[in-house]
């Protein structure tokens, strides 16, 4: 067991549903988590299996049709979902941020990137301009942008794609947060600029002892960037542990699927390995295990009981009955 002191934030039987004409989308059914303070957390999983969802959820942004149906949020000690949204404003931006994978989404283009800075500094931390623009201009050479006096008077649309991400990421860092989350941060940048990226966050967490959640569908990316995983699959969790140990024993079969499918530099050649069929509609699932009509490993009791997230071994979750 993790000591409750060590813990900065806990999901307890989390479900999110969208209310849709065409039925309930079980975006996120029923999962658990946990992020220790100063711990870099990865949420892998396919596109549409409720990574962002989740995101959202923790920041309080979930919109009409979505609604959060049941479970907890506890962020030190309290209960984000039992807050109003004026007080979840004063948490946003200043106890914990995020950093969005298309940083246009998230930066005014009628608005200098000095005034979006300064405008959020005196917001939350009630300091004067003078202190303000100090504040911000330290921030962007933290994030390693040239020249950050003529940055400061730009707009968004006059910086590169990998500089706006810079800008997103001080913006996020400037207030010291205790938790940051990364959703899908480089995806819309050449590789080389994801490296760099990916290399600056890390880098940035580890001198502010910020925790993050970071959500990607790239298990390269989280290998190196987190400290420990959590599959996702069609709004359940499949498997919780620590890098190492996801990468050198998978147990559930749908990780050990993810990994076969990753490319490998060898001298023969390799046939990659293919996961059968494709993701559940969630808006009709079935009873049993989300995962049940791709498996190769499936029982009759997959198809009727969803196996619950059990701890295999110590700090090793898995939600599977057959187990190989």
């Amino acid at each position: 067991m993790i000591p409750s002191d060590d813990l900065l934030i806990v999901g307890n039987d989390l479900k999110i549903y969208f209310y849709t004409y065409d039925g309930v989308a079980k975006a996120v059914d029923g999962i658990n988590f946990t992020v220790k303070r100063g711990e870099s957390f990865g949420l892998i999983g396919e596109t549409g299996c409720g990574k962002s969802v989740t995101a959202m959820a923790i920041m309080g942004l979930i919109d009409h049709p979505g609604k959060i149906v049941s479970g907890e949020i506890i962020y030190q000690g309290e209960n984000l979902l039992e807050k109003s949204e004026k007080e979840m404003q004063k948490i946003r931006g200043k106890s914990m941020s995020m950093i969005f994978q298309d940083p246009m989404s998230c930066l005014d283009p009628v608005f200098t990137i000095g005034h979006q800075m300064i405008e959020s500094v005196r917001i939350h931390q009630k300091v004067g301009e003078k202190e303000a623009m100090k504040q911000a201009i330290h921030m962007i050479e933290e994030v390693q942008v040239p020249d950050p006096h003529n940055i400061m008077g730009r707009y968004a649309h006059e910086l590169s794609g990998g500089m706006q991400q810079r800008i997103v990421i001080a913006m996020a860092l400037i207030h010291h947060p205790q938790l940051v989350i990364a959703d899908e941060p480089t995806t819309a940048l050449d590789v080389t600029i994801q490296a760099q990226i990916l290399r600056l966050i890390r880098e940035l967490r580890l001198k502010f002892n910020t925790s993050m959640i970071l959500i990607s569908h790239d298990l390269g990316v989280v290998h190196k960037s987190c400290d420990r995983m959590g599959i996702l699959y069609a709004g359940n969790l499949m498997e919780i542990c620590d890098k190492q140990r996801l990468f050198s024993n998978p147990l559930h079969p749908y990780t050990k699927g993810l990994l076969g499918a990753i490319p490998k530099i060898k001298e023969d050649r390799e046939k990659l390995s293919v996961i059968r069929g494709s993701l559940p509609d969630i808006k009709n699932l079935a009873p049993g295990c989300r995962f049940e009509p791709r498996c190769t490993n499936s029982v009759s009791r997959c198809k009727k009981e969803k196996p619950p997230l059990s701890e295999i071994e110590p700090g090793h979750w898995v939600a599977c009955y057959h187990l190989n």
